[in-house]
């Protein structure tokens, strides 16, 4: 072993490090403790967002905050196509029309 960290572990410091810039957020799929964003979490927690298990819908809502509208529509859409009964897309699509 070289002593380096693991890939997921360099992640989690690396995002802490970045997160003194008021303009990072992070949205993360419910891999806090595999990824080590906990550590961004536990750092800046109002600037954490626990989406779960949704990677299209997180998309959606990372494309929405930065005005990307249709393409957030999009993505909302697909994670419907995916899981119909998905109620977390379908309010962000009505907030994105």
């Amino acid at each position: 072993m070289s002593g380096a960290a693991a890939t997921r572990e360099a992640f989690g410091d690396a995002i802490v490090r970045v997160g003194g810039d008021e303009r990072i957020v992070v949205l993360d799929g419910d891999l806090r403790n595999s990824n080590f964003s906990e550590r961004f979490e536990a750092a800046y927690p109002g600037r954490f967002v626990e989406v779960g298990i949704a990677e299209h819908n997180m998309l959606g809502i990372a494309l929405a905050s930065r005005g990307m509208r249709r393409e957030a529509v999009r993505e909302f859409e697909r994670a419907l196509t995916l899981k119909p009964d998905f109620a977390d897309a379908r309010q962000n699509l009505e907030r994105a029309r």
